[in-house]
């Protein structure tokens, strides 16, 4: 930031003239990695980059398709159903390209689909 001086009685106050807003994994992944916690923070930032690619690209699919884990090049995807897991399935090249055409940190090879596991209450 660059502030500029200026007076109103006999206080300073500054104006900004100047603000840059930096994305959070430029300084948060770092620090992370200071604390031996790299590699989990990538691939929670990729993994919401993802959602968030998805909400644009398949917003149809958007809320059934969810990026669950990253690790060595893998996303997995948890599916909410068999019938959204199977829209996946038939889209999985087409998908796989198109993340790895988006400037994302990590490079992703390979998409593997898992069903979503129902909770037992």
């Amino acid at each position: 930031m660059h502030f500029k001086p200026y007076i109103a009685g006999s206080r300073y106050y500054f104006l900004t003239l100047y603000m840059s807003f930096e994305p959070v994994s430029r300084f948060l992944i770092p620090a992370a990695k200071n604390f031996g916690l790299g590699e989990q923070a990538m691939a929670g930032y990729i993994c919401t980059q993802i959602r968030n690619l998805f909400s644009e690209k398949y917003p149809h699919y958007a809320q059934g398709w969810r990026p669950v884990s990253f690790s060595d090049g893998v996303l997995k995807i948890s599916a909410e159903n068999s019938a959204i897991a199977s829209a996946l399935y038939l889209r999985k090249e087409q998908v796989l390209k198109f993340l790895q055409e988006q400037e994302l940190p990590e490079y992703i090879r390979e998409i593997k689909i898992e069903r979503q596991q129902k909770s037992a209450e």
